[in-house]
């Protein structure tokens, strides 16, 4: 797990206007389940609240590593229809500092889910309903491997930080385990220190290759998070 300061409670409130909604207006892909569904990210950094980073870094050659897991009981549902549930997720990170200038870090996760699958294909392009679901089934495999990079432009009682992060395709992304494509995601981080207390933000964008189902349509999303 990351290390939290000891005077830290963590309050994160996450907010995504995106661009994902049901897909009966647009274009349907041949890859209907290519979507990674894992809202809960937490950050590679031991500088963090959760999933929200500090604009501060590690010391030089300063490595740490950390074991996450999460569980959703209902992660994608249609009306009357589960489609994703009982979702089992764990991360294996690890974290480098250098040169006290930015860190690097890589999070590796891996998923267990049971997923009611389409039972066909949703081609040609344009259809705007796939075939009938299938039987659902557990599928576990790699999710997607994400980088992160994060450097300090302003430091203080008042910081700021770039973070750049770009998610690859590695997972299973014909049941829900990941996305087609690349994502990448740059933010602009802040917080501010006073004594034991700590208010921290960040503001990014997550660009995506859009895909849809009719069941779900992911595109370019802006993403804000505030904790203290």
């Amino acid at each position: 797990m990351q290390r939290l300061p000891s005077c830290a409670f963590a309050v994160a409130l996450a907010a995504s206007v995106t661009a994902a909604s049901t897909a009966r207006a647009q274009t349907v892909s041949d890859r209907p389940q290519a979507f990674n569904l894992q809202l809960f990210e937490p950050s590679t950094s031991s500088r963090a609240l959760l999933s929200l980073d500090l604009p501060t870094v590690a010391p030089h050659l300063t490595v740490t590593a950390g074991l996450w897991a999460s569980y959703a009981s209902r992660s994608l549902a249609a009306g009357a229809n589960d489609l994703v549930t009982d979702t089992v997720q764990g991360e294996a990170h690890v974290n480098l500092g250098l040169f006290q200038l930015f860190e690097v870090g890589l999070a590796m996760p891996a998923v267990s889910q049971r997923v009611t699958p389409f039972a066909g294909t949703c081609a040609p392009p344009g259809v705007v309903t796939c075939p009938t679901l299938g039987s659902p089934a557990r599928a576990t495999g790699p999710g997607d491997l994400r980088v992160n990079v994060k450097v300090p432009l302003v430091r203080g009682a008042t910081g700021v930080a770039l973070r750049l992060a770009v998610g690859f395709p590695t997972g299973d992304d014909a049941h829900y385990n990941g996305a087609a494509y690349w994502t990448f995601n740059p933010a602009v981080l802040v917080a501010h220190t006073r004594g034991a207390f700590t208010v921290a933000g960040s503001l990014g964008l997550r660009l995506n290759e859009s895909n849809a189902s009719p069941y779900l349509s992911v595109n370019d999303e802006l993403t804000a998070t505030v904790g203290a």
